[in-house]
Protein backbone atom coordinates (compact mmCIF):
# COMPACT_ATOMS: atom_id res chain seq x y z
CA UNK A 1 0.00 0.00 0.00
CA UNK A 2 2.94 2.31 0.61
CA UNK A 3 3.69 2.70 -3.07
CA UNK A 4 0.13 3.26 -4.31
CA UNK A 5 -0.03 6.44 -6.42
CA UNK A 6 -2.99 7.94 -4.54
CA UNK A 7 -3.07 11.24 -6.45
CA UNK A 8 -3.20 9.36 -9.73
CA UNK A 9 -5.94 7.06 -8.43
CA UNK A 10 -7.88 10.11 -7.25
CA UNK A 11 -7.56 11.59 -10.74
CA UNK A 12 -8.73 8.32 -12.31
CA UNK A 13 -11.74 8.23 -9.97
CA UNK A 14 -12.63 11.80 -10.97
CA UNK A 15 -12.31 10.95 -14.68
CA UNK A 16 -14.54 7.93 -14.15
CA UNK A 17 -17.18 9.94 -12.28
CA UNK A 18 -17.21 12.98 -14.55
CA UNK A 19 -16.67 11.27 -17.88
CA UNK A 20 -13.60 13.18 -19.01
CA UNK A 21 -10.26 14.73 -18.23
CA UNK A 22 -11.40 18.37 -18.34
CA UNK A 23 -14.45 17.84 -16.09
CA UNK A 24 -12.26 15.84 -13.71
CA UNK A 25 -9.76 18.70 -13.63
CA UNK A 26 -12.55 21.16 -12.78
CA UNK A 27 -13.77 18.90 -9.98
CA UNK A 28 -10.27 18.48 -8.56
CA UNK A 29 -9.49 22.18 -9.13
CA UNK A 30 -6.31 21.45 -11.06
CA UNK A 31 -5.32 21.85 -14.70
CA UNK A 32 -6.37 19.25 -17.23
CA UNK A 33 -2.65 18.79 -17.95
CA UNK A 34 -2.13 17.69 -14.33
CA UNK A 35 -4.94 15.15 -14.60
CA UNK A 36 -3.52 13.86 -17.90
CA UNK A 37 -0.07 13.57 -16.33
CA UNK A 38 -1.48 11.59 -13.41
CA UNK A 39 -3.22 9.29 -15.85
CA UNK A 40 -0.02 8.71 -17.86
CA UNK A 41 1.93 8.05 -14.66
CA UNK A 42 -0.68 5.56 -13.48
CA UNK A 43 -0.67 3.78 -16.84
CA UNK A 44 3.13 3.62 -16.74
CA UNK A 45 3.11 2.33 -13.17
CA UNK A 46 0.54 -0.35 -14.03
CA UNK A 47 1.93 -1.15 -17.46
CA UNK A 48 -1.53 -1.08 -19.10
CA UNK A 49 -3.65 1.47 -20.97
CA UNK A 50 -6.63 2.72 -18.99
CA UNK A 51 -8.14 5.05 -21.61
CA UNK A 52 -8.03 4.94 -25.36
CA UNK A 53 -9.24 7.18 -28.15
CA UNK A 54 -12.45 6.35 -29.98
CA UNK A 55 -11.86 6.20 -33.76
CA UNK A 56 -13.45 9.13 -35.59
CA UNK A 57 -14.29 11.01 -32.39
CA UNK A 58 -12.42 13.32 -30.03
CA UNK A 59 -13.33 11.35 -26.92
CA UNK A 60 -11.64 8.84 -24.70
CA UNK A 61 -13.16 5.56 -23.58
CA UNK A 62 -12.11 3.32 -20.73
CA UNK A 63 -10.42 0.06 -21.59
CA UNK A 64 -11.81 -2.95 -19.69
CA UNK A 65 -8.93 -2.63 -17.20
CA UNK A 66 -9.52 1.13 -16.92
CA UNK A 67 -13.24 0.65 -16.32
CA UNK A 68 -12.63 -1.90 -13.57
CA UNK A 69 -9.98 0.22 -11.87
CA UNK A 70 -12.01 3.41 -12.36
CA UNK A 71 -15.04 1.87 -10.66
CA UNK A 72 -12.95 0.59 -7.76
CA UNK A 73 -11.07 3.88 -7.37
CA UNK A 74 -14.30 5.88 -7.43
CA UNK A 75 -16.04 3.61 -4.93
CA UNK A 76 -13.13 3.58 -2.51
CA UNK A 77 -12.27 7.27 -2.80
CA UNK A 78 -15.91 8.07 -1.97
CA UNK A 79 -15.81 5.68 0.99
CA UNK A 80 -12.59 7.28 2.21
CA UNK A 81 -14.12 10.74 1.82
CA UNK A 82 -17.13 9.68 3.92
CA UNK A 83 -14.91 8.14 6.60
CA UNK A 84 -12.86 11.33 6.85
CA UNK A 85 -16.04 13.42 7.08
CA UNK A 86 -17.30 11.19 9.90
CA UNK A 87 -14.06 11.57 11.83
CA UNK A 88 -14.08 15.32 11.37
CA UNK A 89 -17.68 15.50 12.67
CA UNK A 90 -16.61 13.72 15.86
CA UNK A 91 -14.21 16.48 16.84
CA UNK A 92 -14.97 18.09 20.13
CA UNK A 93 -17.45 20.91 19.81
CA UNK A 94 -15.38 23.28 21.89
CA UNK A 95 -12.25 22.99 19.74
CA UNK A 96 -10.52 26.03 18.36
CA UNK A 97 -8.51 26.29 15.17
CA UNK A 98 -5.84 28.98 15.04
CA UNK A 99 -3.97 29.92 11.89
CA UNK A 100 -0.80 31.95 12.15
CA UNK A 101 2.76 32.11 10.95
CA UNK A 102 5.25 29.61 12.32
CA UNK A 103 7.37 32.31 13.93
CA UNK A 104 4.43 33.89 15.76
CA UNK A 105 3.23 30.47 16.91
CA UNK A 106 6.67 29.48 18.18
CA UNK A 107 7.58 32.76 19.88
CA UNK A 108 4.27 34.06 21.18
CA UNK A 109 1.43 31.52 21.02
CA UNK A 110 3.04 28.29 22.24
CA UNK A 111 4.47 29.80 25.45
CA UNK A 112 0.98 31.09 26.34
CA UNK A 113 -1.00 27.89 25.64
CA UNK A 114 -0.45 26.29 29.09
CA UNK A 115 -1.92 29.38 30.76
CA UNK A 116 -4.89 29.29 28.38
CA UNK A 117 -5.47 25.64 29.25
CA UNK A 118 -5.54 26.55 32.95
CA UNK A 119 -8.02 29.37 32.43
CA UNK A 120 -10.30 27.55 29.97
CA UNK A 121 -9.94 23.76 30.21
Amino acid sequence: MHDLPLSALRALAAIHETGGVRPAARRLQVSHAAVSRHLRELEGWLGVKLLEGVPGRKVLAFTPAGEALGQAASRHMNALDQAVATVRERRRGNGVTISTTASLAARWLLPRLPRLSEIAP
